[in-house]
């Protein structure tokens, strides 16, 4: 159990070292968004509980669906 007051670390590798993803300085590439959204997100939501599981279960949508669009959005840039 976490002691109260205390925030569940997200964390993606990034090159060797992990680092905590609501470090807004961070600027993550599409492979680590989508590790965000997929592998990590399914690690940590056993610890969440239901109320705050529906939030960032909302927010893991929304950042799957700005993936998904920058990747296309890549793809149609890069056959020009």
């Amino acid at each position: 159990m976490r002691p109260r007051g205390t925030s569940l670390v997200f964390e993606i590798l990034l090159g060797s070292k992990r680092v905590n993803v609501f470090d807004f300085s961070l600027v993550l590439t599409l492979e680590q968004a989508e590790s965000l959204c997929t592998v990590v997100f399914e690690e940590k939501k056993k610890q969440l509980k239901s109320r705050v599981l529906q939030k960032y279960e909302e927010r893991r949508q929304a950042l799957q669906e700005i993936v998904t669009r920058t990747a296309t959005q890549q793809q149609t840039l890069s056959n020009r």
